[in-house]
C-alpha cells in the first residue's frame, strides 16, 4: 500500500494539526494507463480544502490489483476499507486481477458505496462498461451488436474448506446445455467460422473458445461452467467473424480522437482492412455507439476516455466488438502528430481534475 501525503501549509503548526481527510483508492496494475493523470488530478484536493476553509491534512491510500490478491481481501474486505474513508475512487474495473471472486457478490458490495462520497458514485457504479457487463453494455447499442445470446450459468455444488473458501463442483456435462433455442441462434448466426463462447467480466479473453460445431458448443458450455460458474454469471456466445480485423477508437467526452495504433500493446493484426468504411466512417459510427451507450445504459460513464473496439460482419455492417474504458489502452499513432497526443493528455488531467472537484463536493455536502 501506498500512502501519499499532500503538501501542507508550512505557515500552520504542523503539530497542532492531527486531523485528516482520508482518500482510498482501489487503483488498476502498477502501470494502469490512466493512473499517472488521476494521481496529477488529486493534488487539486489541497487548495480546494483550503478555498473552503478546512484545515486539514489530505492523506491518499493507494490499493492496487496486486495488493488485493497478496491480502487476499474478499469484496465486502475491499469495500470495508473504501466506505470508512471520507472520499473514495476506484481506477480499475471491479473484478480487474482478482480471478476469485464472485461478481455477483462484488456488484451486491459496491452498492454500499452508492451514497458515499466518491468515484464512482450513485448510478455510476451501475455503469456497464465500469463492470464490464459485456451483455448488459451490448443490449444498449443493440443495433450494432454482434448476434449474442447469454447462457446463464447452472447452480453449481458448494463446498468450504478448512481456511473456509467456497469450492465449486460442476456435474454437468455437454447434454445439459443442449436446447432448441440455442441450436436455433447457432442455426440462424453463422459466417461459416462457427462461433465463440466469451465471457463477461474477465480480462485479457480468459476462457475464449472457439468452437466449429455446435456440439463443440455445449461441450465449451459445460468446461466454462465448472471453471467459471462460481465466479459469473453467464456466458456469451457470438458468431465467429470471417474478418477478425478490429479498430480501436478512442473517444473523448463523446467526440472520437484516434485510431491506436495496430499491432501496440499486444493488440494483433489479424483480420483485412475494412473496403466498406473509411476511417472517418469507423471513427463516426464510434461517436454513435458510445451515444447509444450513453442513452440506454444507467449510470453510463462517457464523459471520460471511452475505446471502441469495431469490427465488420460478412454484411460489411459495421459492429461494437466492445467497450473499454478505464482500463483501456489509448495509444496515438506515429503520425498522428503532437496536437492529437497533447489533446489527449490535457483531456484525461482536466477530466480526472474535474472528477476530482465532483467528488469533494460530494463530501462537502455530506458535512
Amino acid at each position: 500500500m501506498v500512502d501519499i501525503v499532500s503538501d501542507t501549509d508550512t505557515d500552520s503548526d504542523t503539530d497542532t494539526r492531527t486531523a485528516t481527510l482520508t482518500v482510498r483508492v482501489f487503483a488498476g496494475g502498477y502501470i494502469s494507463p490512466q493512473f499517472t493523470f488521476f494521481l496529477n488530478a488529486i493534488e487539486a484536493l489541497h487548495p480546494l480544502m483550503r478555498a473552503n476553509g478546512m484545515d486539514l491534512r489530505p492523506v491518499v491510500e493507494i490499493q492496487h490489483v496486486q495488493d488485493m490478491r497478496l491480502l487476499q481481501w474478499s469484496p465486502n474486505d475491499l469495500v470495508d476499507w473504501l466506505a470508512t474513508s471520507d472520499i473514495h475512487f476506484i481506477l480499475t474495473h471491479p473484478h480487474q486481477g482478482n480471478p476469485r471472486w464472485n461478481v455477483s457478490e462484488l456488484h451486491v458490495a459496491l452498492q454500499r458505496l452508492r451514497d458515499h462520497p466518491g468515484f464512482p458514485h450513485g448510478a455510476e457504479l451501475d455503469c456497464p462498461v465500469f463492470l464490464q457487463h459485456k451483455y448488459a453494455y451490448l443490449l444498449g447499442v443493440r443495433q450494432f451488436m454482434n448476434p449474442t445470446i447469454a447462457v446463464q450459468f447452472p447452480p453449481l455444488d458448494q463446498t468450504v474448506d478448512t481456511h473456509g473458501a467456497v469450492r465449486y463442483e460442476s456435474s454437468y456435462d455437454y447434454r445439459d446445455f443442449d436446447s432448441l433455442e440455442l441450436r436455433s441462434f447457432l442455426g440462424r448466426h453463422n459466417e461459416g467460422e462457427g462461433w465463440v463462447v466469451k465471457h463477461p467480466f474477465v480480462t485479457m479473453r480468459e476462457g475464449l473458445k472457439w468452437s466449429r460445431t455446435q456440439d463443440n458448443v455445449f461441450q465449451c458450455l459445460a468446461i466454462s461452467t465448472a471453471k467459471f460458474g462460481g465466479r459469473i454469471p453467464y456466458t456469451m456466445i457470438q458468431p465467429r467473424l470471417i474478418n477478425r480485423k478490429e479498430y480501436k477508437v478512442v473517444v473523448l467526452d463523446g467526440e472520437a480522437s484516434h485510431i491506436i495504433p495496430q499491432c501496440a500493446n499486444g493488440i494483433t493484426c489479424e483480420g483485412v482492412a475494412f473496403t466498406h468504411a473509411s476511417t472517418t466512417d469507423i471513427m463516426r459510427f464510434a461517436e454513435i455507439a458510445v451515444m447509444c451507450l450513453s442513452k440506454r445504459c444507467i449510470g453510463s460513464q462517457t464523459s471520460g476516455l471511452i475505446r471502441v473496439d469495431v469490427m465488420e460482419t460478412r454484411d460489411k455492417n459495421l459492429i461494437v466488438n466492445e467497450f473499454e474504458s478505464l482500463e483501456a489502452v489509448f495509444e496515438t499513432p506515429l503520425n498522428a502528430g503532437a496536437e492529437v497526443e497533447s489533446h489527449l493528455k490535457l483531456f484525461l488531467l482536466t477530466y480526472w481534475v474535474r472528477v476530482v472537484e465532483g467528488t469533494f463536493a460530494q463530501y462537502l455536502s455530506t458535512r
